[in-house]
């Protein structure tokens, strides 16, 4: 998960994290799962969620 942000905004991007869950073949191929983001910018909290699972689940 990638976030590009403007410098035009003072230092104000706090709380940064973020989290990735391989489910591929085995748990260890890279194709399937899921990855997110999270921050603050001023007083919100932000949070991005990638996720790609497999045909037919869900």
């Amino acid at each position: 998960c990638l976030v590009f942000v403007r410098q035009t905004h003072p230092p104000t991007y706090t709380l940064i994290s973020r989290s990735s869950v391989p489910t591929g073949f085995i748990g260890f191929a890279v194709n399937k799962g899921g990855d997110g983001i999270r921050f603050r910018f001023y007083e919100t909290d932000i949070r991005f969620i990638n996720s790609h699972s497999a045909s037919g689940d869900g």
